[in-house]
This record gives structure tokens, C-alpha cells and sequence, in this order.
């Protein structure tokens, strides 16, 4: 019948050093300090262990001490990593695989991951960091060794001794903890992430090509904006144009009915000698009543020739003179006009087509 777990605590923090005292070999004074320390820690280990005192631990043991002590729950898998193919673990044989283990080589760095990941007391982590404390002084640890916990560590409180001292115990015997991470996780993450970052890639392009076309699409319509404005512009001078032009003939028109008005007056009250001569025959024929009407008729439109006559042969008369000088000045005020209404056209002209071709 195994001893109550608060006797074993008791126990197991005591005997650890009384036992590796009496079981002191002389082939361990040649070991380090460290290794001589852990060396009698794993010896006081393995006595507590070993219930019946045989001088090895048997599966029953080591299953009872792996519910008990370590509190496991299900100790399988660390009771076949502890006994492999032995049914009965000398401390030799403890021994031996605690060397060969990877907890043992473990550097001072591996031992911090481990009290800040497994254990969870970071706090520690100076006091470890400032003491080198690496793989082979674990079996201290496990062995709870006061001198290393209060004298070195400063670990005063009962609870997180007691958690160090369990952790220890099961790296000790059983190796490393299982990684927190397997390959096919890191696989799943990393594709994960490589599809996430390409589907970022993808939204960006896209986002990038649909900003290149609401830019292109706003420049195509403010273009067709512009094309809007300057055909409602061209429209405008369009009209203007022809409002001018109708404006223009409006006024020659005008300008043609005052001339000809003026010069049938002018030709009725008789402006020279040629006029007065044909008024006073003109006269005396109406009084003699020699003349009829046809004669009359005649005497003007003959006048009229001469007149005509007289504009080809560049020989004018002084009372003529002033009528000419007017009649020029209208036909080029009017030539003026229309340049300026068919230079109008051609720009509208020029600008349509300008517009167009931009399209």
C-alpha cells in the first residue's frame, strides 16, 4: 500500500538528498558540480519510485506514480516513453537515458521557452536567464531541491515550486513536451496565408483596374461634356451668324430702298444740265401738247440710258458724283458684311469638324 500524497510530498522533498548521500558512489567524484547534482537528484528520483526497494521500477510502479505524483490522467503514452521494451528500469538504465535525452542537452534558452510556454511562469525568466540555468540542472528541479528553488531561483511561492517540480518531473522522465504545432497545421497556415495574401493581390488589382476605368470613364464623359458645350455654343454663333446675315440683307434692302427713293427724287426735281434740259423739253412739249405720255416715257428711259452710259464711261457729272460716292460705300460697307458673315461660317465650319474628329 503506497504512502497518503501528502506523506510522499513530505517524502519526495526530503529523502531526494538523504538517499543520494547514502548511495554516493565513488565514480561520480569525478563528474561537474552539475552533473553530480543531478546525478544524486535522479537517484533520490528513482528510489521514490521504486516502492519495494528491489532496485528497479516495475510498470505498477511507474504507473502508480505517474497517477499519483504527476496526476495523469491517462499515463500511457508516458509510461510506455519511460519503460520502452524493460518492464523494470534500473536507476542505471534511468540514468543513461536521462544523457542520451534531448531535454539534457538542452540549452539555456531552450529551458527559458520552456518555463515561459509549458510552465507559464514568466516571471522566472530573469532569475533563470541570470543563473544559466540548462538542461542537465533539471533533475534538481524535479527533485525539488530547495538550494536551487529559494537559495538560487528566489521561488518563494509553495504553489509555483510545486508546478516547476511537476513539469520537471515529466521532462526528466519522459522527454520533451509534444510541439504545440504540427506540420500539417504549419502547412494549412501557410496556405492560408498565401491565399489570403494572393486574394489581397487580386482585390488590389482589381481594385486598381476599376479605378482606371472610373477615371477613364469620367474623362470620356467630361470629353462628351465639352463636345456638348461647344455644340450648343456653335449652335448659338450659328444662329447669331444667320440673324446677322438676315439682319445684313434687312439693311441692304433698306439701304437700296432709301438710294432708290432718293434718286427718284433727285431725278424728279432735276439735280444737273442734262436733267433741266429734259425737264424744260419735257415742259414745253406738255404745254405745247405736242407730247403724250409714250414721249415722256421715252425721254426717261433714254435719260436713263445715258445715265447708263455715263457709269461706263467713268464720266460723271457733279450732281451724279455724290450718288456714286454713296452707292460705293454702301456695295463695300455690304462687301464688309458678308466677309465677316462668310469668315464666321468657316470658323464654325473649322470647329465642327475639329469636334468630330476628336470623336
Amino acid at each position: 500500500m503506497r504512502p497518503g500524497r501528502g506523506a510522499r510530498a513530505f517524502w519526495f522533498a526530503m529523502s531526494a538528498s538523504l538517499i543520494a548521500t547514502m548511495n554516493r558512489t565513488e565514480d561520480i567524484a569525478d563528474f561537474p558540480e552539475k552533473e553530480r547534482d543531478s546525478y544524486e537528484a535522479l537517484q533520490g528520483i528513482h528510489s521514490l519510485m521504486d516502492d519495494d526497494r528491489d532496485g528497479s521500477v516495475d510498470r505498477q510502479e511507474s504507473h502508480e506514480f505517474l497517477r499519483e505524483d504527476l496526476q495523469c490522467s491517462d499515463p500511457s503514452a508516458r509510461h510506455s516513453s519511460f519503460h520502452r521494451e524493460d518492464s523494470a528500469v534500473s536507476f542505471a538504465e534511468m540514468w543513461d537515458a536521462w544523457r542520451a535525452s534531448e531535454v539534457y542537452k538542452w540549452t539555456s534558452d531552450d529551458v527559458l521557452r520552456w518555463v515561459e510556454e509549458t510552465v507559464e511562469l514568466p516571471q522566472y525568466l530573469e532569475l533563470f536567464r541570470d543563473h544559466n540555468i540548462s538542461g542537465p540542472h533539471l533533475p534538481q528541479l524535479a527533485a525539488s531541491n530547495q538550494t536551487l528553488l529559494t537559495g538560487l531561483l528566489h521561488i518563494t511561492d509553495r504553489s509555483h515550486r510545486h508546478k516547476l517540480q511537476l513539469k520537471a518531473l515529466d521532462v526528466v522522465l519522459f522527454g520533451p513536451p509534444p510541439a504545440t504545432h504540427s506540420p500539417v497545421k504549419d502547412a494549412i497556415l501557410v496556405a492560408a496565408v498565401v491565399a489570403g495574401l494572393g486574394a489581397g493581390w487580386v482585390a488590389f488589382l482589381q481594385s486598381k483596374r476599376w479605378r482606371r476605368h472610373v477615371r477613364r470613364m469620367e474623362l470620356e464623359l467630361e470629353s462628351l461634356q465639352q463636345a456638348e458645350e461647344s455644340l450648343i455654343e456653335l449652335q448659338n454663333k450659328l444662329t447669331q451668324a444667320e440673324e446677322e446675315q438676315r439682319n445684313v440683307e434687312s439693311e441692304k434692302r433698306s439701304l437700296e430702298s432709301r438710294l432708290r427713293t432718293r434718286f427718284e427724287r433727285m431725278r424728279a426735281v432735276g439735280g444737273g444740265p442734262e436733267n433741266k434740259e429734259l425737264g424744260a423739253d419735257a415742259d414745253e412739249k406738255y404745254k405745247g401738247g405736242e407730247c403724250g405720255a409714250d414721249q415722256l416715257r421715252a425721254s426717261l428711259h433714254r435719260a436713263e440710258k445715258e445715265l447708263a452710259m455715263l457709269r461706263e464711261s467713268s464720266i460723271t457729272t457733279p450732281a451724279l458724283r455724290p450718288w456714286l460716292q454713296l452707292t460705293y460705300e454702301l456695295e463695300e460697307e455690304q462687301g464688309v458684311l458678308q466677309r465677316k458673315l462668310a469668315e464666321q461660317r468657316l470658323f464654325s465650319a473649322r470647329e465642327l469638324v475639329r469636334v468630330e474628329m476628336k470623336r
